[in-house]
């Protein structure tokens, strides 16, 4: 019968399905009926739940899937339809991909959301199968919604079970799943994984095109960013953008932002300027929604190292309010660090909390190590302000302890440079004076020009820790920090 049969394909579906996949994998039998008359009499029958959602999705409750499930492996029907079930979503998500870098982008997003059970599944029954080519497919083409939606360790772990066998002729799918799981271990901080998965794509790219080069250069950007070498990162970002443009590729407006990003902190100002008009120049009129956020970000920036707070923050909010819209949450957790540290600036300890503690619940759903550890900076520098100095210290102490593990030369200078502010105002000034030498070596190291507004401050703990200790002192405080190695600056902050 056909309705039994429209019944049973449904046990397919986790948790809820639109009209459009009932019929690509019910129609598989005996032609394509009434699709959504057959899931209206479900509901009227209480087979169904229809949601209540736009648009219209139907979800089929635990005990009655359970049930229908069994009626399909009786019939003899669950391998073809759990097949026409995987590649409907194959599907689904290689017209989604290309369709996250268009006016339609939260849409697609919002979809992938509702989807993401029925993607694991098919996931589940491709790997199980042996059937590693169309899950390479799947991943090729979820890559970025799994990245910027936070789905980090689900990533990784079905990746891992993509790549596990040889795929023989390298494609642009298998590039895709090497790449992200670089970028997925290098946000986690698994540095030296990533540059293994950096160097395999790299490998794969070579036999392929211009602009899968350019992607690992960019993924090398974002591992040299990992490491806080800010000055390599921007280095990477210069090939990886040429390579882009040359491409003519979806990519150069986001590579755009980052390389504008890097070439401001690292001294370059004037390219970072012609960077951030070619990414206004390339997504003006576009009605891409991540464009006018990516704009936000980096004229935030600017007016970061033009010493103009107010504005960088008026940026900065706005473009965490469309990263949050979007679900973009690394790129959210980065801009709440910032105005974080901008809250820290103004001395409103509360919205500095308030801001560093959800960056902190971003960076532990994602299990970034990296930014949990400049999380925790911003949080002891807000305990020192608060008058709550061993608090303070400690919870800085430990964020240079992670950092330090991680490799993270950028979040190091941030704790190192809190900590020696800390002990200015303990005043335990020959620390102080270690500390600022080591801030001074990591600044050299990250090749970082600090904005105005961390001079300033720098300066001051400058000041103060010459003036108590005198000229000469400092000075040798201040060079036994700078030859103080990387791995052992925890060491010079509790020792």
């Amino acid at each position: 019968h056909e309705e039994q049969r429209w019944f049973r394909s449904l046990a397919a579906f986790e948790g809820g399905f639109s009209p459009e996949a009932a019929a690509a994998v019910g129609t598989t039998g005996n032609g394509d009926g009434d699709v959504v008359s057959v899931l209206t009499r479900f509901v009227d029958m209480s087979l169904l739940e229809r949601l209540e959602s736009m648009p219209v999705r139907y979800r089929m409750l635990r005990s009655i899937r359970e049930y229908a499930a069994m009626l399909l492996a009786d019939a003899g029907e669950d391998t073809t339809t759990r097949n026409a079930h995987a590649h409907f979503y194959i599907q689904l998500a290689s017209e989604g991909r290309s369709e996250l870098y268009g006016p339609s982008q939260e849409e697609w997003l919002d979809r992938f959301h509702r989807d993401r059970e029925n993607f694991r599944s098919a996931f589940s029954w491709m790997l199980e199968h042996g059937d590693h080519a169309a899950a390479t497919q799947l991943a090729s083409s979820l890559g970025r919604f799994w990245f910027d939606s936070n789905r980090h360790r689900e990533a990784r772990a079905t990746l891992r079970r993509v790549l596990e066998v040889d795929h023989g002729e390298p494609t642009p799918e298998v590039l895709d799943a090497v790449s992200d799981l670089s970028l997925l271990a290098m946000w986690a901080g698994d540095l030296d994984e990533a540059q293994r998965f950096a160097d395999r794509a790299e490998a794969i790219a070579r036999r392929l095109d211009e602009a899968a080069v350019a992607r690992v250069w960019n993924l090398r950007a974002s591992i040299a960013w990992g490491r806080g070498r800010l000055g390599q990162a921007a280095e990477h970002m210069d090939r990886a953008v040429a390579g882009y443009r040359a491409a003519d590729s979806r990519s150069l407006p986001i590579a755009l932002g980052a390389h504008a990003f890097l070439l401001l902190v690292t001294g370059r100002a004037e390219e970072a300027r012609i960077a951030a008009d070619e990414l206004a120049a390339l997504v003006a009129g576009s009605d891409w929604p991540e464009g006018a956020v990516l704009q936000d970000d980096v004229a935030g920036w600017f007016h970061f190292y033009d010493g103009d707070l107010d504005a960088a923050a008026a940026h900065w909010t706005e473009a965490a309010a469309g990263y949050r819209r979007l679900g973009l949450h690394p790129n959210l957790t980065e801009l709440l660090q910032l105005l974080a540290w901008v809250a820290l600036h103004r001395r409103d300890c509360d919205e500095a909390r308030r801001l560093a503690e959800e960056s902190l619940g971003l960076a532990d759903v994602a299990g970034s190590r990296g930014m949990r550890a400049r999380g925790e900076a911003l949080l002891g520098e807000t305990l020192v302000q608060e008058g709550r100095l061993e608090e303070g210290r400690e919870r800085l102490r430990v964020s240079l302890e992670r950092s330090t593990a991680v490799g993270d030369r950028y979040g190091a200078l941030w704790a190192v440079f809190f900590l020696a502010g800390a002990e200015c105002r303990g005043t335990d000034l020959e620390r102080s004076a270690v500390l600022l030498g080591a801030a001074q070596s990591l600044q050299d190291d990250v090749r970082m020009v600090l904005p105005p507004s961390v001079s300033a401050r720098m300066k001051h703990a400058i000041e103060a820790a010459r003036a108590g200790l005198g000229d000469d002192r400092f000075r040798a405080f201040v060079d036994k920090g700078i030859s103080v190695a990387f791995a052992d600056l925890p060491g010079i902050a509790s020792g």
